[in-house]
């Protein structure tokens, strides 16, 4: 018990750290650039933003973990059985954990400096592509749900068939406009990737060309300095000339 508590204790110290060290990094890159700094106050609404969604994650997850475990083990041992229930809520407590973690790693890599297009991208992506439509098919199982509940109840049965079918085709609509936006947005995806792939080949062959040249222009140089020494000279040529004159007198 002691030892739990221990560990507790440095789990919760290490905690603090890592939201005051992530603390000041968001706030260093939100304020660089600019001629006004962050006061105290800017300063603790960040740091308690921070600790609640770092507190949010890790305790959730930990909670959906043993919640996940437990369950399963129920079923293995045939304590519990599998109902729609027990579906629907596993789902909910998985995607509310899985958005705390998406949603955390965003603002780490934020404080860490690094560029936030690929993140905003993928978010985009997930929550248009993944998280919308996975919340319009909970709340069609509902109303499903509901009408089998109420199968006997002729005006409520009614009112749910006509608000599913509604649902229904605006899940069948947003899908295809959503399958649409994803593809253009792989396309620009491939398309930025390709520019910057052509940007590096021109800029490594503007250097090759670049050191190609400067490699011939030292190749002409030196054959002219060679040139030049080897090149007689006159006056040398006439000094030579008198000194053997000379000799022979």
């Amino acid at each position: 018990m002691i030892e739990d508590v221990i560990y507790n204790q440095w789990s919760i110290i290490l905690g603090l750290l890592y939201t005051g060290w992530l603390t000041s990094r968001i706030v260093k890159r939100t304020t660089k650039g600019r001629k006004e700094k962050a006061g105290c106050v800017d300063v603790i609404r960040v740091f308690l933003i921070i600790g609640g969604l770092f507190g949010l994650t890790v305790f959730g997850s930990v909670a959906f973990g043993s919640m996940f475990i437990r369950t399963l083990s129920s079923l293995i041992n045939g304590t519990l059985v599998f109902s729609i229930e027990l579906f629907a809520e596993l789902i909910c407590y998985g995607t509310m954990v899985a958005v705390l973690v998406f949603a955390f790693i965003g603002v780490m890599l934020y404080g860490m400096g690094r560029d936030m297009r690929r993140y905003n991208r993928l978010a985009r992506l997930l929550g248009l592509g993944v998280l919308v439509p996975l919340i319009m098919l909970v709340f069609e199982g509902a109303l499903i749900y509901a009408l089998v509940i109420n199968i006997y109840n002729i005006p409520l049965s009614v009112l749910l068939m006509v608000f599913i079918l509604i649902l229904l085709i605006g899940i069948i609509l947003y899908v295809k406009i959503i399958r649409e936006e994803i593809t253009d947005l792989i396309e620009k995806e491939k398309n930025a990737s390709k520019s910057k792939e052509n940007k590096t080949k021109g800029i490594t062959q503007d250097k090759s060309v670049t050191r190609s040249q400067t490699a011939n222009h030292s190749r002409q140089e030196s054959n002219r300095s060679t040139q030049r020494t080897n090149k007689p000279n006159p006056h040398n040529d006439e000094w030579k000339r008198r000194s053997n004159r000379r000799k022979k007198r």
